[in-house]
């Protein structure tokens, strides 16, 4: 804040006060609407109540006199001893809790003077009544609300007081008076006409107390009356004359703790709170981040085993792969070798048939020859023998080998129908529990996971690095397939 004297004109005594430091402050002060418990400094100028007209009635040196405001500021010019400090200490902070003690009246902090002697004068009058008011306005609705202070001093007796504050939009000057015209003279009014003339619904108290509550409550708002007493106290310390000539930290400091209000254990105890919470709270994150790092370690050591176990099932699956292969290669040389059994059997059966015919053909003979050259037949017939039984020896290794065929036949195809049922159970399971590791590779982010799915057989997977980890864990076999995906379905942190 700061105060400059500016020669005004020709006249070298006679100066401009700018009285922007103490009733421009106090302005703004008045015009900042506080919204639970504290100003918002964010509101937009036009949605605050702002001063825009102050008026006296039969007060001190004024018949009745009015000041309008520029944007809730006024200006006053003239010179010393003209009357500028009392027109504005009468407003500021009077008109806003009644309080007329005479310290406060005087900027300088006397008590030399009453707020009898602006109603009586000098020239001791018996009896004298009068008005303060002070109009606010919101800019941006256009919306009218007035407070005001009627008194009656009487010579010898304490003064009446009595106070309203205009709801209605209602004016002073326009819609109400607060003088009725006798002749050429102005009366202000009484208390008893005055509270006739506002009306039943404009509140009015003849009680100081309950005035400044009334203000409070329809133009500030503070939550508790403390607050409000608060604000008055720093009004009447930031008006003081001269104060920017000594404006100094400790000035500040003196200002601030003779009118800011002691904060009590009740305004404490929240910050209090708020500091052993964050102490809780820090304590729970410190223990949160040592549990994440053992998490993290876990997860760590389950990715490798998970890693190492989807190796070993694909290795088990390479291997069945490759057995089933054997078992169909050897499946094909068996098919072959059936078929040229079956080929050597029909052959057989073929000479099998013409042996037949030349036993028949040779018992003809024997029959014919039998009366002409018995030796001859017998020995023939001895040979015939023979062959016969040369023959006969002949068949039974040629079927023989046949049923030997056979039986290897059924035993390659009793084989082959076993390898083909472990293959067709393996590549089940490795199917399923694939899907299973897809669906976790979107919470592993495992970059080996393409890799091991061509492993698993899987095509149409992008190439990723080979599976590294598995020889880590030595020890550890794999029995069934199912037992080791449910260990890879362990929940990964």
């Amino acid at each position: 804040m700061q105060c400059r004297l500016i020669p005004a004109g020709n006249e070298p005594k006679s100066w401009m006060l700018c009285i922007h430091g103490v009733l421009t402050d106090a302005a703004r002060l008045l015009t900042t609407v506080p919204y639970a418990m504290e100003w918002e400094e964010t509101l937009i100028m036009n949605e605050r109540w702002m001063m825009n007209r102050i008026g006296f009635v039969n007060f001190w040196l004024y018949d009745e006199e009015e000041f309008t405001f520029e944007d809730g500021k006024l200006l006053l010019r003239g010179q010393n001893g003209s009357g500028k400090s009392i027109t504005t200490q009468s407003f500021i902070p009077f008109i806003l809790d009644g309080d007329r003690t005479p310290s406060r009246l005087d900027p300088f902090g006397s008590s030399d003077r009453r707020m009898e002697y602006y109603f009586l004068g000098e020239e001791g009058k018996e009896e004298s009544t009068g008005y303060l008011y002070l109009e606010f306005r919101k800019k941006d609705t256009g919306e009218y609300r007035t407070i005001g202070i009627g008194q009656r001093a009487r010579k010898g007796k304490p003064m009446d007081f009595w106070g309203f504050v205009i709801l209605d939009g209602r004016r002073i000057g326009g819609d109400i008076w607060l003088y009725r015209e006798v002749g050429g003279s102005k009366i202000p009014l009484e208390k008893g006409e005055m509270k006739k003339a506002l009306g039943e619904d404009v509140p009015f108290t003849d009680v100081p107390r309950e005035y400044k509550e009334l203000v409070n409550k329809y133009l500030f708002g503070f939550g508790r009356a403390e607050q409000y007493e608060q604000f008055i106290r720093l009004l009447v310390k930031v008006r003081a004359p001269k104060l920017s000539k000594e404006f100094k930290p400790s000035k500040v400091y003196e200002i601030l703790n003779d009118s800011l209000q002691t904060l009590t254990d009740e305004d404490l105890r929240p910050m209090v709170d708020a500091m052993e919470k964050m102490d809780g709270i820090q304590g729970n994150l410190d223990q949160l981040n040592r549990a994440m790092t053992d998490v993290t370690a876990i997860r760590k050591e389950y990715m490798r085993y998970n890693r190492y176990m989807l190796g070993k099932k694909g290795q088990a699956y390479l291997a069945a792969q490759k057995a089933a292969a054997q078992a169909r290669a050897q499946m094909d040389r068996s098919m072959l070798d059936k078929e040229n059994l079956i080929r050597e059997q029909g052959e057989k059966q073929e000479a099998e048939a013409g042996l037949a015919d030349r036993d028949r053909l040779a018992a003809a003979e024997l029959e014919s020859l039998l009366d002409t050259d018995l030796e001859e037949m017998d020995a023939k017939l001895d040979k015939a023998r023979l062959d016969r039984k040369e023959e006969q020896g002949r068949k039974e290794r040629i079927e023989e080998r046949i049923r030997k065929s056979r039986e290897s036949i059924l035993e390659c195809d009793r084989r082959i129908h076993i390898l083909q049922g472990e293959r067709e159970a393996c590549q089940s399971d490795i199917s399923e529990e694939s899907e299973e590791l897809r669906s976790g590779q979107e919470i592993l982010r495992w970059e080996g996971h393409a890799r091991a799915m061509e492993l698993a057989g899987i095509r149409g997977q992008a190439e990723q690095p080979e599976l590294s980890g598995a020889g880590n864990c030595p020890g550890i076999r794999m029995h069934r397939c199912p037992v080791i995906f449910k260990v890879y379905r362990w929940p990964i942190i």
